[in-house]
């Protein structure tokens, strides 16, 4: 079968706005073991702050780059401007970390060098121990709740355009909106989401069979997304349904007892903002007071790009067909504000 996994992003990177002045930081090199991984990583510390919280980034699918990340991202700067220490480390496989992931247990596995990224930092004294918080957006929404789950030691959270349901459906979603971005209609997606979902669920074969038909027959999704091909009878099983496709974020976080801001994209067409806002604004509804927040992000889509039809076709082609590539300001000056506002609380505690 396919691999249930189907999350398809594309890293943030800067899109015009400044990047943090190097000059008002210093640059430690981070090394670390994690199991089988060797990690190589940075951690920023402002000059002008003393012990400060820490940001640790969880970088969704894909190749990392932090030295590019570090040059380019205006969103780092935030975090140097307000006052917070950043780690960056790569995946392994990238930069200068080193190993490789058994897909089957890639949340496991990132979530453990997660916990292990804290620990070190914790054990530093140019930072505060007790103020480490996690900065994440698309496959880091399930290796942040695997870590949370797992740990007390996180201090603050950051989740954009985070799914808060398993690979399963949010794949499907995904799929569905492919098909309407390549212009099918209403029926055609309808039929290929659930035909996606009925394939991962399959318990026999022609169960399996007839799902994968559907999407075989939709082109777009056979000869765009590649989602598509039909196993014989004597390669099928039944997925397991205790995989990490059917790892749910939204169940396995109880609770938040910790500030948090969640922020989603409005045209966000690989995962679903409406339900992944919804999940959080349930799990904040017991915080004591107002600092935590969910925030959609108007005419953005899921790299939080101004996009007016929020499609993955538009990132693959550059956005060359809908003005160009461009940050939406409104996610920045959101998390800048929410900063501010996060460093004040933590510097009274």
């Amino acid at each position: 079968m396919k691999a249930l996994t189907a999350l398809v992003f594309i890293a943030l990177v800067s899109t015009g706005a400044h990047a943090a002045d190097s000059a008002v930081y210093d640059r430690h090199e981070v090394r670390f073991a994690s199991g089988q991984f060797q990690l190589a990583g940075d951690l920023l510390v402002p000059r002008n702050a003393d012990h400060p919280p820490v940001v640790v980034y969880v970088w969704g699918s894909g190749p990392t780059n932090r030295n590019a990340h570090i040059d380019n991202s205006p969103i780092l700067a935030s975090f140097i401007a307000h006052g917070f220490a950043v780690l960056l480390y790569d995946k392994p496989g990238s930069g200068g970390s080193t190993g490789e992931f058994d897909n089957r247990y890639l949340f496991a596995e990132r979530a453990s060098i997660l916990l292990d990224a804290i620990r070190v930092l914790r054990a530093r004294d140019d930072v505060d121990p007790n103020a480490v918080g996690l900065y994440g957006s698309s496959q880091a929404s399930y290796v942040m709740a695997v870590a949370m789950a797992r740990t007390h030691d996180i201090a603050f959270l950051i989740a954009w355009s985070c799914p808060m349901e398993n690979s399963v459906r949010q794949g499907a979603y995904l799929l569905r909106n492919y098909v309407l971005c390549d212009g099918g209609t209403t029926e055609q997606a309808d039929a290929a989401q659930q035909a996606y979902v009925d394939r991962a669920c399959a318990r026999t074969y022609p169960e399996y069979r007839a799902a994968a038909g559907v999407l075989e027959t939709t082109p777009s999704i056979r000869d765009g997304l590649g989602w598509a091909g039909v196993d014989s009878s004597d390669a099928f099983a039944p997925a397991d349904s205790t995989s990490e496709s059917f790892l749910d974020p939204a169940a396995l976080i109880v609770r938040l007892p910790f500030p948090a801001l969640a922020l989603y994209a409005e045209n966000d067409r690989q995962i679903d903002p409406v339900q992944g806002a919804t999940a959080y604004r349930r799990l904040l509804a017991a915080q004591p007071d107002d600092l935590s927040s969910v925030v959609v992000i108007p005419a953005a889509d899921h790299n939080m790009n101004l996009s007016p039809r929020g499609c993955l076709q538009d990132q693959r082609d550059g956005y060359r067909t809908v003005g160009g590539k461009v940050l939406s300001p409104v996610f920045l000056d959101t998390v800048s504000a929410w900063l501010a506002r996060l460093r004040a609380h933590l510097g009274t505690h």
